[in-house]
């Protein structure tokens, strides 16, 4: 008959083996694509999210599921600036100007969340992050997107007029935003005067979102 010790021994080298098991298994488990969108997220809860201003964080997660949308299903190497930039365009007046200001506040801990995360997602061909926005470039894609979306505002959104608008009139706009590297947000809000018009379409969490989005000063 084996002895209580010897017993014990057995059954705690057996747990070892268990646990090491499941260890194996959990490090070469998959997700499928599908799931992307929901894993990021969940990272951004358990990491990011403590890093953002308690009245910005919904903003910050909406970005990342907007960008997230974006990204290219078919290609494993994202380019931060390309779905960037394509996310600013498709939101474009859909948001208010402090949508941006969230954005330019935050960027740095953004960008360093999906490019330390995104390469770390179990999926079967992992992705590859392929570029990273410098602060100078963001404030040039965000003092452009705010020019665009003034002139869409005024033109009551209509990207048809949109185009009649001269380059210059934008870019001398754009220029006017900005101050040194960066953009001048009380100059922003001075442009951007005319309460922000929330959609009456969108859902109820979402036009609560805004509403309080639009009352933030920078």
């Amino acid at each position: 008959m084996v002895k209580q010790g010897q017993r014990a021994t057995s059954k705690r080298l057996k747990q070892i083996k268990q646990i090491r098991r499941k260890k194996a298994i959990s490090y070469d488990r998959t997700i499928a694509a599908s799931q992307l969108a929901e894993f990021m997220l969940v990272r951004y809860g358990l990491t990011l999210k403590k890093k953002i201003p308690q009245t910005q964080t919904q903003t910050v997660q909406r970005f990342l599921q907007e960008w997230l949308v974006q990204a290219p299903k078919s290609n494993v190497n994202w380019s931060i600036a390309q779905v960037t930039t394509a996310v600013l365009k498709q939101l474009n007046c859909q948001v208010p100007w402090q949508f941006l200001a969230v954005l330019a506040q935050n960027w740095l801990s953004i960008q360093a969340f999906l490019m330390k995360e995104l390469p770390a997602v179990p999926l079967k061909d992992r992705l590859v992050v392929t570029d990273e926005l410098t602060v100078n470039q963001l404030t040039q894609l965000l003092s452009h997107q705010l020019a665009t979306n003034f002139f869409l505002t005024t033109l009551g959104g209509n990207p048809q007029l949109l185009q009649q608008v001269a380059a210059n009139k934008v870019m001398e706009l754009q220029a006017s935003l900005q101050l040194d590297d960066h953009i001048d947000w009380q100059r922003v809000s001075a442009l951007f005067i005319q309460p922000f018009v929330v959609n009456e379409a969108a859902d109820l969490g979402t036009r609560a979102w805004l509403q309080q989005l639009s009352q933030l000063k920078f």
